[in-house]
């Protein structure tokens, strides 16, 4: 389903979806009407705009609202907004992705294929049986397999750029990514995020930087 207030955007998304490999059950330039098409046809992925008409439903509301009535709809948020606080709110509202309007093609339709690909939360395996290795709590929070490969790849001191190039989306994808990590673990930043994620097990405890030195080095320099 496709909700933007423009139609020469719906028609743009339209391409890119199904060359994806998904068909487009409909399409709507109302926020109101795409609740209802929601309700009626129950697809499985919707796409939104934030922004709508006055007197619409915005996007955040109709993500909402959608996902209440249809609690298997995975959503994508494709704007023109990129701050951050646009991020976060279509984050908190249920989306899976957020995709800028400056965005390639190609990052959209990564997007769609990984609303798919990752459509349930997997909890990470238990690190191997070792005696630094974090003990996993009943209580583990859930992330999904590409948040846990951003979030190993932010762990080893990779910028957003960096992690965008290396996974080829956008910035604006891994920020949407960590938005979402930090909402499930509870943090606010990077090093709370890597933190939190060792010590439920998800992420392996770093060794300590003298690790595996033989004894006698150690001796022989603290007879220095």
């Amino acid at each position: 389903m496709l909700v933007d207030a423009h139609r020469v955007w719906l028609d743009a998304l339209r391409i890119v979806v199904e060359k994806a490999g998904v068909e487009v059950a409909g399409a709507t330039t109302s926020g109101r009407q795409g609740l209802e098409l929601v309700c009626e046809l129950e697809p499985d992925l919707l796409i939104t705009e934030l922004t709508m008409p006055e007197g619409e439903i915005e996007g955040i509301t109709l993500i909402r609202e959608a996902r209440l009535r249809h609690p298997s709809l995975k959503a994508i948020v494709v704007s023109m907004h990129e701050e951050q606080r646009y991020v976060d709110s279509a984050v908190e509202a249920g989306a899976v992705a957020y995709v800028g309007k400056t965005a390639r093609p190609d990052d959209l339709e990564a997007a769609v294929r990984g609303a798919f690909a990752n459509s349930h939360h997997v909890q990470a395996a238990p690190p191997a049986r070792s005696s630094r290795a974090a003990t996993p709590e009943p209580d583990t929070p859930r992330l999904t397999r590409r948040e846990l490969e951003i979030l190993q790849l932010a762990a080893e001191g990779l910028s957003n750029a960096e992690l965008g190039k290396r996974l080829c989306v956008t910035e604006q994808t891994i920020k949407f990514h960590l938005s979402n990590v930090y909402r499930k673990l509870g943090v606010s930043n990077r090093t709370e995020a890597s933190r939190s994620a060792q010590v439920h097990g998800l992420l392996p405890v770093p060794a300590p930087a003298n690790a595996g030195r033989p004894a006698g080095s150690r001796r022989l320099e603290a007879g220095r």
